[in-house]
């Protein structure tokens, strides 16, 4: 007999809630109406929606009684949301107390498992499967987010802030993926120097790390003059230096999409940046050097669109775009991201069949994802370029 496991359970009633909500408010009530109706904001409801949140059991009674007085859906079905809503409610407290118990007793194994489903999740070919993946890091990672505390191992403690930094910036929740990156920061500034040397080369390591987070950061804050001198005095860090070929391809691309943002930058310097990350790409030939590359090019193809050369741009990705699906360890936000920037260059080339073809493949990616804060943005960029 096939039985749900409590994390299938919890996923399949957050699709519903969030589904459910999502049909009633497309019947012509507007959800700007519903928010004020519900005392709510209507970014809550956009991330009930996108499935990111859940509502309260209060908060859901509310929404239930606005359900049945505007008449957006039966009584009955109206009674069914509210009884999912509390059904996933008790699992996420049962899950809580679960992951509670497991940081204050094996702290490694719960991180472990995290970084494995998040692994999963950011590299999984199949964007629906990610999705769903992308739910479960999220539940886990605001037990370990929240309870930081119970794990002992400083070293840890960090490691937890740099999972959730990445997951976070994939799910464009900015505001905390700068907390983590902070957080990282600050705890690594009072790990003691006493170390094995092991670790010491860990520490080197996540303290590069832990600034570059804040660099892509700020980038995803709009903030590039500060994303930009933050990555120049990360080069001259000796941690850097000493492993500089290593963090060469990642912090010059950061540095990348913060010139492709200036109103105005040298094409020179973008160039260089990309020429130097494709060189020690090449030679390097690491297991994830392909997709590094991939998003170099991407970025650098930005950069040519910004600067009035969407030929350059169309031209840097159109090979690629032939075979980016062999491509190993390509996952649905990296695939977004060159498929955006891919239809960016035939809008700029005035080729606007070809670019509503492509933008629409990118919405349909990130849909499946689970990426909707992508598929928000982009959506949203259609209807702004369709008017």
């Amino acid at each position: 007999m096939t039985q749900l496991l409590s994390e299938e359970l919890k996923t399949e009633s957050r699709t519903i809630i969030a589904l459910v909500l999502d049909g009633a408010l497309r019947s012509g009530y507007s959800k700007k109406q519903f928010a004020i109706d519900c005392n709510i904001s209507q970014q809550t409801i956009s991330y009930i929606i996108a499935g990111e949140r859940m509502p309260s059991p209060e908060l859901a009674k509310q929404m239930h009684d606005v359900f049945i007085k505007q008449s957006l859906m039966s009584i009955a079905d109206a009674n069914d949301w509210l009884e999912l809503v509390h059904l996933q409610a008790h699992l996420i407290n049962k899950n809580t107390e679960q992951y509670i118990e497991q940081i204050s007793e094996d702290s490694n194994s719960l991180i472990l498992k995290v970084r494995q489903l998040y692994d999963n999740a950011k590299f999984h070919p199949d964007p629906k499967i990610a999705g769903r993946l992308h739910l479960m890091v999220l539940d886990i990672g605001k037990a370990l987010r929240d309870h930081l505390n119970l794990i002992n191992d400083d070293i840890e403690k960090v490691e937890v802030c740099f999972i959730l930094h990445d997951l976070y910036s994939s799910l464009n929740r900015h505001v905390s993926a700068l907390w983590a990156a902070h957080r990282a920061d600050y705890l690594l500034r009072f790990i003691g120097k006493q170390t094995s040397h092991d670790k010491t080369e860990r520490l080197c390591h996540h303290r590069i790390n832990a600034s570059r987070s804040v660099v892509v950061t700020l980038n995803n804050l709009g903030l590039y003059k500060q994303a930009y001198d933050c990555s120049l005095k990360i080069e001259e860090l000796p941690e850097f230096k000493k492993n500089a070929n290593f963090w060469k391809p990642h912090l010059y691309r950061d540095r990348l999409l913060s010139i492709a943002r200036f109103p105005r930058f040298a094409i020179s310097e973008a160039e260089g940046l990309a020429k130097q990350s494709w060189n020690i790409l090449e030679h390097r030939a690491g297991n994830f050097d392909q997709l590094l590359h991939l998003l170099t090019t991407t970025s650098m193809a930005s950069a040519f669109n910004a600067h009035n050369n969407a030929k350059k741009a169309n031209r840097l990705l159109e090979k690629t775009i032939k075979t980016i699906d062999s491509i190993p360890n390509l996952g649905a936000l990296h695939k977004v991201l060159v498929l955006r920037t891919y239809a960016d260059s035939y809008w700029y080339l005035k080729n606007y069949d070809r670019w509503y073809e492509v933008i629409e493949n990118a919405i349909y990616v990130s849909s499946d994802a689970g990426l909707y804060h992508q598929q928000s943005e982009m959506r949203r960029e259609v209807n702004i370029r369709m008017q």
